[in-house]
């Protein structure tokens, strides 16, 4: 992806025949130089001020705060950080962190479309980034969950940054639009810089404000590992150990996982379990995703988004 100086460069040289070879030299220069520096130089103020407040962000709230404000400059109407593999001896929670409505996003869950959805599919696949729009034709199954996302006012159109991280983990970071693939590259072409090193930092704050330790085997049901799971991220594991009706007999349940595992207690279960990366497979549960926030709470399925975006923000630049 170019850097932004080098694009803007070229929209201003592109055909034009009056500027000279030297000029264009000292341009490829300017372009050089800003390419090859530590320091990233953002194409706006506003953006450069919002990259350094999502950077500060010390929790999932006001990382999704900041990401709505970086979301609707960039002229996109939802994004989306979500996990596509954890590293080992970590665990997530929520798992993504999204704009969408409360609708799409209990929909999403009741008909286990992370299995379906194409974006997750494409980003659990490749590293780099990639438009929608270069997703290949999918099957009936796929342009079903288009349709549905139509439905809830979720756009087809966007793009997406696959982020390997040194950890182990993969992060994905979405930004999506109703309107058209051509704006999308549009909007593409000219910020694909800023855009990348933005997905960057909300990675990095995103597994800094939604990690702690991890655990599974695939010897285990769903409802084992789902309770390893509740049990190693709960802020107080005496109060997560006690019966619970989600996961039927907790004796039981505990017995069958210490046999399975050939442990002692569930906590060694925790720990034998901790480097094994098979929560990745578990299905995303609605407490898994961080729900719409209070600035968003007016972005419901049934509101024309055009409608409240003036009035949205104004909010935003308020707060």
């Amino acid at each position: 992806m170019n850097h932004w100086v080098k694009t803007v460069f070229e929209d201003l040289t592109w055909g034009n025949k009056n500027v000279s070879e030297q000029l264009r030299s000292d341009i490829m220069r300017i372009v050089e130089i800003f390419e090859c520096s530590d320091v990233h130089h953002f194409r706006t103020e506003d953006l450069e001020n919002m990259a350094n407040e999502l950077y500060e962000a010390d929790n999932v709230t006001e990382l999704s705060n900041s990401m709505w404000k970086i979301t609707t400059t960039l002229a996109f109407q939802n994004f989306a950080i979500f996990v596509l593999k954890q590293g080992p001896g970590m665990a997530f929670n929520p798992k993504i962190c999204t704009s969408c409505n409360a609708k799409w996003v209990a929909r999403y869950v009741d008909q286990g479309y992370q299995y379906v959805d194409p974006v997750m599919t494409k980003a659990s696949e490749n590293d780099g980034c990639f438009l929608y729009s270069d997703l290949p034709v999918g099957s009936p199954v796929v342009e079903t969950f288009w349709q549905d996302a139509d439905h809830h006012r979720i756009g087809r159109n966007g793009v997406c940054f696959c982020i390997a991280r040194r950890d182990g983990s993969k992060i994905g970071v979405s930004f999506s639009t109703q309107d058209t693939a051509n704006k999308v590259q549009e909007i593409f072409y000219a910020n694909s810089y800023d855009m990348n090193f933005i997905a960057q930092i909300a990675a990095d704050v995103f597994c800094y404000a939604a990690t702690d330790t991890l655990l599974s085997d695939d010897t285990l049901t769903e409802a084992e590992l789902r309770f390893l799971y509740v049990l190693s991220t709960s802020p107080n594991p005496q109060d997560a150990i006690k019966v619970t009706s989600s996961f039927g007999s907790n004796t039981s349940l505990q017995a069958s996982i210490r046999a399975k595992l050939g442990v002692e207690t569930v906590y060694q279960a925790v720990a034998r379990a901790a480097a094994r990366g098979w929560f990745d497979q578990l299905p995303f549960t609605e407490g898994d995703i961080m729900k719409s926030f209070p600035t968003l709470q007016r972005l419901e399925v049934g509101q024309d988004f055009l409608e409240c975006s003036a009035a949205e923000n104004d909010a935003v630049k308020s707060q």
